[in-house]
C-alpha cells in the first residue's frame, strides 16, 4: 500500500455447494484480529485521559468481585499477554468446538472463579484478556463495544462491511465456513459472540481490513480517526520470544526476521475461516488477507506476497531518496522531514539523509530531533564536519555558549573550509574571546595550513 494506494482481488469460491465465488463483500469472521481493533481502542481512550494503561481491572471495574490476586491486573498486562492468564476464561462454553456466546456476567463471574490458576510469568496468550479488555471500553466510553468501533473505526475509515452483529442480510453474505484438514470440505457452524467480543468477535472484509492497515502504517495522515501516538505505542516491542526474532507489542506480534526485516502482524481464526494483517514499518506495505478456511490458512497466503512487495518497495527506495533530497535543496522542510524520516528508517546508515533531516527539523524549530538526528549523522559519517557544525549552530542558537565552541573546534578538526562562520546563529558567540581563535583555525584550514 505505497502511497496509501490499496490493492484489492478475490479468489475462490465463498460456497463449494452452490460454486458462489468470493466477491469483494463476502464477510469472513476475522476472529483475533478483533484484538488490534481492541488495543487501538484502549490507546485512543488511554490519549483522551479515560483511562491509563496502568489501571488495574478493581479500578476499572468497579462493584465487581474479582480475585485478590486478580484485582491488581493492569490494562497493559491484557494488552501485552502478560496478565498470567490462560488463554480462555474457566467458564467458556465451546460445543463441538465452536464457542457459544459469552455474557458480561459470564465475564464478571470468571473474575472470582475459584479454579482458576495463573500461568507462569511471561507472556502466554489469552482470549480471557482482551474479553476483559473490550469491555473496559465499554465500561470507559459509556457505550457497547461494537458502538465504539463504529463510531471511532469503522465509520471514520470507510468500513462499511465491518460489524459484529449480523443482520440476516449480512448473514447471506457471509462465506461458508471450511476446515483444511476435512475431506470433502464440510460446512460447519459460524461462530456467534454475545456480549463479550472484544477477543474475536469482528465479521469484516479483505478490503475493510486493508483500509484499517493502512490507517495503521500511517496513523499520523488521519489525525481525526485514532490517537496517533497511541497507535505508535502499539508497536513497540514489550516482550521477548524464544528467540530475538519475534517479540510482543500491545496487540501486535512484532518479528524480525534474519536479514533485519521488521513485520508487525496479527492472525485471526475462528472455526472455519482466517485472517490476517501484517505490514513492513521500514517500506510502509502491507497485507490483509481474509479467507473461508480455517487453522493458519490466511497467514499462509500471506507471508508470501508480504515479502514479494516488501522486495519491490525496497527496490523502489533510491528513487524515494532522490526526491526527499530535493525536497530539501528546494527548503521545502515538511515534506522534506517526512520524506528523509522514510529514508533514514530504510537506510539507517544514510548519513546525508540524516544530516538533511535533521536540518529540516532545525528550520521546523524541532531542536530536540534536530540534535537527534545530527548526531546520529555524525556518528555514522566518514567526514562528519558538516553535521557537527550545524550542531554548534543550533547550540549558539539556543545560547549555550560553551556547547557551540566545543563543537565548533571539533568540526574544524574535521575540515574548516565548508564552514559558514557568517551564521547570523553564531554573531552571540563574537564577543567571546574564543571566537578568534576559531575564526584563525578556520583561515589556516582553508589556506591549507
Amino acid at each position: 500500500m505505497p502511497d496509501g494506494a490499496i490493492w484489492e482481488r478475490s479468489f475462490g469460491l465463498r460456497d463449494l455447494a452452490s460454486s458462489l465465488p468470493m466477491t469483494s463483500d463476502t464477510l469472513i469472521q476475522v476472529g483475533s484480529v478483533t484484538k488490534i481493533f481492541t488495543a487501538s481502542l484502549i490507546a485512543d481512550l488511554v490519549a483522551e485521559r479515560s483511562i491509563k494503561w496502568s489501571d488495574s481491572l478493581v479500578a476499572r471495574l468497579p462493584g465487581v468481585s474479582i480475585r485478590p490476586d486478580l484485582a491488581d491486573i493492569t490494562l497493559d498486562e491484557l494488552a501485552t499477554h502478560t496478565a498470567r492468564l490462560p488463554p480462555n476464561p474457566p467458564n467458556r462454553v465451546d460445543v463441538d468446538g465452536v464457542m457459544q456466546p459469552y455474557s458480561v456476567a459470564a465475564l464478571y463471574a470468571s473474575l472470582s472463579n475459584p479454579d482458576v490458576r495463573r500461568v507462569e510469568p511471561g507472556r502466554t496468550y489469552s482470549n480471557w484478556g482482551y474479553a476483559l479488555l473490550g469491555h473496559v471500553v465499554e465500561k470507559a466510553a459509556g457505550q457497547r463495544f461494537e458502538d465504539v468501533l463504529r463510531e471511532r473505526i469503522f465509520e471514520p475509515l470507510g468500513m462499511s462491511h465491518s460489524k459484529i452483529d449480523l443482520s440476516p442480510a449480512d448473514e447471506r453474505r457471509l462465506a461458508v465456513h471450511y476446515w483444511p484438514e476435512d475431506e470433502p470440505r464440510i460446512p460447519r457452524p459460524r461462530w456467534v459472540f454475545g456480549e463479550v467480543a472484544g477477543f474475536g468477535g469482528i465479521t469484516s472484509t479483505a478490503g475493510d481490513l486493508a483500509k484499517f492497515l493502512r490507517y495503521q502504517i500511517e496513523p499520523e495522515s488521519r489525525g481525526e480517526v485514532l490517537d496517533a501516538a497511541g497507535m505508535q505505542s502499539l508497536r513497540a516491542v514489550r516482550t521477548l520470544g524464544s528467540s530475538w526474532q519475534a517479540g510482543g507489542g500491545r496487540g501486535w506480534l512484532v518479528i524480525r526476521d534474519p536479514d533485519g526485516t521488521i513485520t508487525l502482524e496479527h492472525s485471526g481464526e475462528v472455526d472455519g475461516h482466517s485472517s490476517y494483517i501484517g505490514f513492513s514499518p521500514d517500506t510502509d506495505v502491507g497485507v490483509a488477507v481474509a479467507a473461508n478456511l480455517g487453522g493458519s490458512s490466511a497467514r499462509e497466503i500471506a507471508l508470501p506476497l508480504l515479502a514479494r512487495i516488501v522486495a519491490q518497495a525496497r527496490q523502489l527506495q533510491p528513487m524515494n531518496r532522490e526526491v526527499a533530497m530535493s525536497l530539501a535543496r528546494k527548503r521545502q522542510w515538511a515534506d522534506a522531514e517526512v520524506a528523509l524520516v522514510k529514508v533514514v528508517t530504510a537506510m539507517p546508515g544514510d548519513d546525508e539523509a540524516w544530516h538533511q533531516l535533521g536540518v529540516a527539523r532545525y528550520e521546523l524549530h524541532d531542536v530536540p530531533g534536530a540534535e537527534a538526528a545530527l548526531l546520529q549523522a555524525a556518528k555514522n559519517g566518514a567526514s562528519p564536519a558538516s553535521s557537527t557544525f550545524m550542531l554548534a549552530v543550533i547550540a549558539a542558537a539556543q545560547g549555550r555558549i560553551d556547547t557551540a565552541f566545543e563543537r565548533l573546534d571539533r568540526a574544524l578538526r574535521s575540515s574548516g573550509a565548508k564552514l559558514d562562520l557568517d551564521r547570523a546563529e553564531l554573531r552571540i558567540l563574537q564577543s567571546d574571546r574564543r571566537w578568534m581563535r576559531i575564526v584563525a583555525k578556520a583561515q589556516r584550514a582553508r589556506s591549507g595550513g
